[in-house]
């Protein structure tokens, strides 16, 4: 789903008022059901000077509502410049690692590179 909305940049030193850009700027949301996450929301937040974004399937096409992706694939830019990517994961289903937590708590922003590790998946131990 494509949500409208304010370019304000997403660095928060650089913000000369209370702006909530996850929630006011131009974003994107893209839901991925997955077999040991279940669902993932990807929010993709454009910004100053990255005003537009593209989302791919496997194949490098336009990704469709339903579309399988996987796992690890290019599947999508910021067009000029880069911008913030909110990951969202259901409740339970990952353990975050420390240094995440950590300063998740402060709040102390964690820079992350493609391919980074955030966490593990949680084992249901019901399930077994």
């Amino acid at each position: 789903a494509r949500v409208p909305g304010a370019l304000y940049t997403v660095n928060p030193i650089a913000i000369n008022k209370d702006v909530d850009v996850y929630t006011e700027n131009k974003r994107a949301i893209v839901e991925i059901d997955t077999d040991k996450f279940g669902k993932v929301v990807l929010v993709l937040v454009a910004a100053t000077m990255v005003g537009s974004y593209a989302v791919y399937g496997d194949d490098g096409s336009n990704c469709l509502n339903g579309q399988a992706v996987t796992k690890g694939s290019v599947h999508g830019e910021f067009r000029f410049g880069g911008s913030t990517v909110l990951t969202l994961f259901e409740p339970g289903k990952i353990e975050f690692d420390e240094d995440l937590v950590k300063n998740s708590k402060h709040p102390i922003e964690t820079l992350l590179k493609v391919n980074t590790r955030v966490g593990e998946v949680k084992i249901d131990v019901k399930r077994f």
